[in-house]
């Protein structure tokens, strides 16, 4: 039986780290479009759970009553996610492991470092423009704002109805936070809601996160989610999107 010679099996390994070096980028990219296309996915169910609570409560969206009970709180019993509330502090992974996993874009991390389970998702937010000229012209108002929008007094806790949105085809609904950037965690306020200007901000935090830069994913409120580039959200404002404030006009919008 013939023998390779050591030049041989040399250049078999030589041939072999070159195929690896090709096929590796490309099984990269592969990784990242799953991940990418989770996360949709996620978007995808959270829409119908939304759906299903505006049912229920008049074709409102869901708004947080206050800081312990953020909108993710309210879809208990529509998401398909088994939990019990909890009051606010957020949701331990030693109690629920990986089961709450429709809150969790997988290019984020699970949990963090105090052991509460990560949201990736936030609700549009904003605050009604009709009552406050400064208002964000997103689709509901975080707990925080109704308990302390004007200092020591209370607003009545505030969403829009799916059918008062002005274009839904264009109007976000819901959109990624990169959740390895600050407390944000499920159960618990922090980022709940977010507006434009916040987006932008977490976006540009992890630029690479999903296969496109400075590209996620977006829930629109007629129910289709799309994976698009910040300034594209900018519509025909002619916003910059990588340094607004004022959202108003962008696809942010979503009362006027």
């Amino acid at each position: 039986m013939k023998r390779f010679t050591l030049i041989e099996l040399l250049v078999v390994i030589a041939i072999i780290g070159i195929l690896a070096s090709l096929l590796l980028p490309s099984l990269g990219k592969a990784r990242g479009k799953s991940k990418a296309v989770v996360c949709l996915n996620n978007l995808k169910s959270l829409n119908y759970a939304i759906f299903l609570y505006a049912d229920d409560n008049e074709g409102h969206v869901p708004a947080a009553p206050n800081v312990n009970t953020p909108w993710d709180d309210l879809l208990i019993g529509y998401d398909g996610q088994e939990r019990t509330l909890d009051g606010g502090g957020g949701y331990k992974y030693e109690d629920y492991g990986n089961s709450i996993k429709r809150y969790h874009c997988p290019e984020n991390d699970y949990k963090n470092s105090n052991d509460k389970i990560n949201r990736s998702y936030s609700i549009n937010g904003g605050a009604d423009q009709s009552v406050l000229w400064w208002g964000q012209p997103g689709i509901s108002m975080s707990g925080w704002w109704t308990e302390n929008a004007l200092g020591p007094s209370v607003l009545a806790q505030w969403s829009m109805k799916l059918s008062a949105i002005n274009d839904s085809a264009t109007a976000i609904m819901m959109t990624e936070l990169d959740s390895n950037l600050g407390d944000i965690v499920l159960g618990y306020n922090g980022k709940a809601a977010a507006t434009g200007s916040d987006i932008s901000t977490h976006v540009q935090y992890n630029p690479t996160k999903h296969i496109k830069a400075y590209s996620q994913n977006y829930l629109f409120a007629d129910g289709h989610v799309s994976l698009m580039y910040l300034q594209s959200l900018a519509g025909d404002s002619g916003v910059d999107m990588f340094s607004a404030t004022d959202v108003d006009g962008t696809y942010f919008d979503c009362q006027n």
